[in-house]
C-alpha cells in the first residue's frame, strides 16, 4: 500500500510538472508570436483583416510567419523536451493563434474582398500556414532526434479512420455552435470542436501517436471556404449563408493556432492524465 501510494505522488509530481513546462511552453510563444506581429504589423490595421493576402506587401507576414512557425517550435521543442513530442507543435499553434486576436472577423475579410475568389485564397493561405507549420516540426524532429523511430505510427486505414471521425465530429460541432463571425466565438469554436473531435478520434482508434490527426482542422477549413465559394451568398454585406457556413467563419490563422492547439490537446485528454507528465531523462549508454 505505501509503495503503490509513493508510485501516485510520483506520478501526479510528474504530470504537474509536466502541465507547468507545458503552459511555460505556451506563454513562451504567445509572448514571442506578438512581439513579432506588432513589430512587423501584422495585420496591417489592428481589428481588420487578418489574412495574409489582403496585406500590403503580403510576402513579408507570409515569411514573417514562416520564421515563426520554425522559431516557436524550436523555442517551445526546447522547453517542452521532456514531455510529449507534438507538445512543441501545440505551444506554437497556440502563439500562433495569438495573432489572430490582433486582426477582424470574416465579415472585415470579405468588405474588402473582389468576389468570391476569396474564399480560394483562404483555404490556399489556410494550406501554407499548415505546411509551415509541419516543415517546422519535422525540422526539429530531425535536428533534435535524426535517428527517431516511428514505430508507434498507426497504419494507413487506421490514420484514416481517425482523421475521418475527427473531421466528421468537428465539423458538427462547428456547424450547431460557430453561429456567428465574432471573433472570440469563432475561436472558441474551433478548439472546443477540434479538441472534442480527437477525444472521440482517440476513443475510436487507439493510438499511440498523434500521426497527421492535427492536419484535421485543415481539411474542415478547406470544406467550409469550398463551400462558401460554391454558395457565396449575401458575403458582399458580410454575411455567410449555408448549412456549411459556420466552417467558413473562421480564418485561416484560427483553424492553424486554435484546430491544431486543441485538436493535440484533445488528443492528450483521450489518452489520460498521464499524457503530459514529465518523463524521466534516459541515461545514456
Amino acid at each position: 500500500m505505501t509503495d503503490l501510494l509513493i508510485d501516485e505522488k510520483a506520478v501526479f509530481q510528474r504530470t504537474l510538472r509536466g502541465r507547468m513546462i507545458l503552459a511555460a511552453g505556451i506563454i513562451v510563444s504567445i509572448a514571442l508570436c506578438t512581439w513579432l506581429a506588432i513589430g512587423f504589423s501584422i495585420p496591417d490595421q489592428p481589428g481588420f483583416s487578418i489574412s495574409i493576402f489582403q496585406q500590403p506587401h503580403w510576402l513579408i507576414p507570409l515569411f514573417v510567419l514562416l520564421i515563426l512557425s520554425i522559431a516557436t517550435i524550436f523555442v517551445a521543442g526546447i522547453i517542452t523536451r521532456t514531455i510529449r513530442p507534438e507538445a512543441a507543435m501545440a505551444c506554437a499553434a497556440f502563439g500562433l493563434a495569438s495573432i489572430s486576436l490582433r486582426g477582424g472577423t470574416m465579415r472585415q475579410t470579405l468588405f474588402i474582398a473582389g468576389g468570391r475568389g476569396v474564399f480560394i485564397a483562404l483555404a490556399i493561405e489556410t494550406i501554407l500556414l499548415f505546411a509551415f507549420v509541419l516543415a517546422a516540426s519535422r525540422i526539429f524532429e530531425w535536428v533534435m532526434s535524426p535517428q527517431s523511430d516511428e514505430t508507434g505510427l498507426l497504419s494507413p486505414d487506421d490514420q484514416l479512420l481517425a482523421i475521418f471521425a475527427h473531421v466528421v465530429a468537428m465539423s458538427i460541432i462547428m456547424i450547431f455552435s460557430c453561429r456567428s463571425d465574432a471573433k472570440f466565438q469563432t475561436i472558441a469554436c474551433v478548439g472546443l470542436s477540434a479538441a472534442v473531435g480527437a477525444f472521440a478520434a482517440r476513443q475510436l482508434v487507439p493510438m499511440d501517436s498523434i500521426g497527421w490527426l492535427w492536419a484535421s482542422p485543415l481539411i474542415v477549413a478547406v470544406i467550409g471556404y469550398l463551400a462558401a465559394w460554391w454558395h457565396p451568398a449575401a458575403m458582399e454585406i458580410g454575411v455567410l449563408n449555408g448549412t456549411l457556413a459556420p466552417l467558413a467563419r473562421p480564418l485561416p490563422l484560427d483553424y492553424l493556432g486554435m484546430g491544431v492547439g486543441g485538436t493535440i490537446v484533445g488528443y492528450w485528454m483521450g489518452g489520460g492524465e498521464e499524457e503530459i507528465e514529465e518523463q524521466e531523462e534516459q541515461p545514456s549508454a
